[in-house]
Parts: C-alpha cells; structure tokens; sequence
C-alpha cells in the first residue's frame, strides 16, 4: 500500500490491521475536537500534531516490521521540494515520525518543520499524492479524480488538470473538498462522506466482479 498524508495514515493502519472502526474514530473525535474552537483547527490552542500521534498510538508494538517493504510514504523535502517514497522504518517510533512528516502542511500544522532521519520534511500530498509502486493497482482519492475509486462528477465531464501526480477534475465541488479537508463539517456531514465513499468502493468491485464473470464466460 502506498500514500501521502492522511492516505499514509490510513494506509499503515491497514497494513498493521487496526480496526477500520478505531481508524473512523479517531479522524470524527479530531474533527469534533476542532469545531470546538472558534477559529477550528486554526486556533492556536488545536495542535493537530498531538491529535495525529494519539490516533497512531494505535498501531502495534511492532508497526515497523509488519509496514516494512508493504507500505510506502509519501514525503515532500523542504529545502528542494523532492519526492521521496519511504518504505522501511527501524522502529515503530521512526515509522511514526515518518507519518507525522507525510502529515505536515506548513502554517496549518505550524511553523517548525518535522524531522525524519535528520531531514526536514512536510506533506507528500505537495509532490506526489497518488504514489504507484506496483501495477496492476487499485487508486483511490477523496477528489474527483481519473482513479478506480473517488466522488465523481456525474452531471458533466470536467476538466482535469496535474495535481502532484494526480489527474483532478477542476470543479467548484473538489475546492469544496480541499477546503472540508482542512476545516472538517460537521460529524453528521463527516458520517454521509463516509458512507459515500462505502458506495463508492463497493460499487467498482461490484463492477469488477461483473467484469471478471464475464470474461470466464467468454473464455474458451
């Protein structure tokens, strides 16, 4: 699995087989936490940091070696805004510095820039947000984007411009998105988000699933 930002997140709690429901909870508690200051997760009393490594506090005793050579990161440097995919880690604490890293938007996650091995660092999301290192590969973005799985814009067809490695509809509905990315709605918006995206993924397998039945029936 691979990632950048919350993707990274999400991405190691897979491999390391957290519950998806401690992974949902976690993200709705932050999201509550934040709306419960006037300027949400702006306000300088909202560190979004210590919010971010109580829900990694999750991960297992040996993350590391189970997200070895299975998960990659994400990470944008700072001093030359190169790319780089990380994908083994030392210690269950050096995998957490590393998502931490892949995680850190400047200004909204604060001034001074995370370290991993000595280097600065902030979000993956800068330079590459759909990091691919094998094919065939499932893709999927919480943008209207060209991947297997995300919201779609089903009225007309968009345009669709780079974005750090992704292909993004440009829409009034996907700055919507980038903006509920940073100041989350509501729970109650957050749980329907949820419960799309459910839609969403199990509408392409059941599409794939279609399409690999078809294909036995027409095979000789």
């Amino acid at each position: 699995m691979a990632g950048a930002s919350a993707g990274a997140i999400l991405a190691a709690c897979l491999v390391c087989k957290v519950p998806l429901e401690t992974i949902k909870s976690s993200f709705m508690e932050t999201a509550a936490e934040a709306q419960n200051w006037a300027l949400g997760p702006f306000s300088p009393n909202f560190n979004i940091e210590d919010y971010l490594k109580l829900g990694l506090e999750a991960l297992p005793h040996d993350a590391h070696i189970q997200a070895s050579d299975r998960l990659h990161v994400s990470l944008t440097k700072v001093n030359n805004a190169e790319n780089i995919l990380v994908s083994s880690w030392e210690s269950r604490e050096e995998l957490i510095q590393c998502l931490l890293c892949s995680c850190f938007i400047p200004v909204f996650s604060g001034l001074n820039f995370p370290t991993f091995r000595g280097v600065k660092y902030m979000d993956g999301g800068f330079t590459n947000n759909l990091p691919v290192v094998q094919q065939p590969a499932i893709t999927i973005s919480p943008f209207d984007s060209i991947v297997d799985i995300s919201p779609k814009n089903k009225e007309k067809k968009p345009v669709y411009i780079n974005i750090a490695n992704e292909q993004m509809a440009l829409t009034t509905a996907n700055v919507v998105r980038l903006i509920r990315a940073l100041v989350p709605p509501p729970v109650e918006a957050l749980e329907a988000l949820y419960q799309m995206g459910y839609v969403d993924a199990y509408h392409f397998l059941q599409q794939k699933l279609s399409s690999l039945r078809l294909g036995s029936q027409l095979s000789p």
